[in-house]
């Protein structure tokens, strides 16, 4: 009981810990998240502000457009067509001739396209995103209309509809910018150790490139409090990165193990609930991604895999201890896997 009481403090020192040094990472970043978390919608209502120069007149929302119309526009080249998604997903596949004028990107992509959208200025704009739940794009072409171009619709289906029809798509970046026994036994749980420390350090600065996508993927689980959401996502990319490192080590290895199995069974518990509410969501859990359930499952799987593999090194770290805490001189003593 005393040896489980101590990995229960150690894992929340290592919660305070990794929580100070996300807001000392946030601090020194030359974009640093604010400490209540905003919307997409509040953030990007800033943004408009810098490329606006005097106040925006009330607008109606864009007109949509269905397929069939998109793809007769998209065929014709007769529109303009403006993909709103992060570049990330834009390089991976658009539609042919699609432009990148992200969301999350607004006023450096307006700015970076700027002659080619003004040479357009009476021509249709047709913006489109991930489909589904996704309002990049409503956002973009309201944007757009509040910037003064009139002819601004949504395709609503998003890459979601066009993939699925199987239409050609386009990987060109056009406009957009770059940016045996029990020793046998003891053996494949070392592997498996030096696997999780590979994926959750991996994992964890992935999520320190980017903490405001992180910030995202949180709040689009609708669980916690919005003045929660910023410091679970400053805080999570220095645990998971230490949870890694520690598993590298016997002697905190149990302890990494144990907070493994939390972290994992957190996200297994998110991913459970978005789920079962019928939420699309992207997790964020091992990189970015398109919203998708069949990965939610996936990933949730994944996180199913995680809790086991953390579960059985925790548990043969907890035998070795008891062994070895019990073992006489004329019985060898259990040495935990190495």
């Amino acid at each position: 009981m005393g040896s489980l009481l101590r990995d229960f403090v150690g894992l929340a020192m290592l919660v305070l810990g990794s929580l100070a040094a996300g807001l000392v990472l946030n601090k020194l970043s030359h974009q640093p998240l604010p400490i209540a978390y905003q919307m997409p919608e509040q953030r990007f209502d800033a943004e408009l502000t810098t490329l606006v120069t005097s106040a925006p007149l009330q607008i109606a929302a864009a007109p949509t457009v269905k397929l069939p119309e998109f793809r007769s526009a998209v065929e014709a080249k007769k529109a303009l067509i403006l993909d709103a998604r992060p570049f990330v997903f834009y390089e991976q596949g658009h539609v042919p001739g699609a432009l990148n004028l992200a969301r999350d990107d607004f006023a450096r992509d307006y700015r970076h396209l700027s002659a080619i959208l003004q040479s357009s200025a009476g021509k249709a704009i047709i913006v489109y995103c991930s489909g589904g739940n996704c309002h990049d794009s409503r956002l973009v072409a309201n944007a757009l209309l509040t910037l003064g171009f009139s002819n601004v619709s949504v395709f609503t289906g998003g890459w979601e509809a066009w993939s699925a029809a199987g239409l050609p798509t386009s990987t060109e970046k056009g406009g957009a910018m770059m940016p045996p026994g029990k020793k046998g036994w003891d053996r494949v749980l070392f592997v498996i150790s030096l696997a999780l420390a590979a994926v959750f350090i991996y994992a964890g600065a992935d999520k320190v490139r980017d903490p405001l996508e992180v910030a995202d993927s949180i709040a689009a689980f609708a669980i916690l409090p919005r003045a929660l959401i910023n410091l679970f996502a400053l805080s999570l990319p220095p645990f998971e990165i230490a949870c890694g490192f520690l598993l590298f080590w016997r002697s905190t290895r149990r302890f990494a193990a144990l907070a493994v199995l939390v972290i994992s069974l957190v996200f297994f518990a998110a991913l459970s609930s978005a789920l079962l509410r019928g939420l699309t969501l992207d997790c964020g859990c091992f990189g970015a991604g398109t919203p998708s359930r069949p990965r939610m499952w996936l990933e949730l799987g994944l996180n199913v895999v995680l809790a086991g593999a953390s579960l059985l090194i925790y548990l043969r770290s907890v035998m070795a201890s008891l062994a070895t805490t019990g073992a006489t001189w004329e019985q060898p003593k259990a040495r935990e896997f190495d």
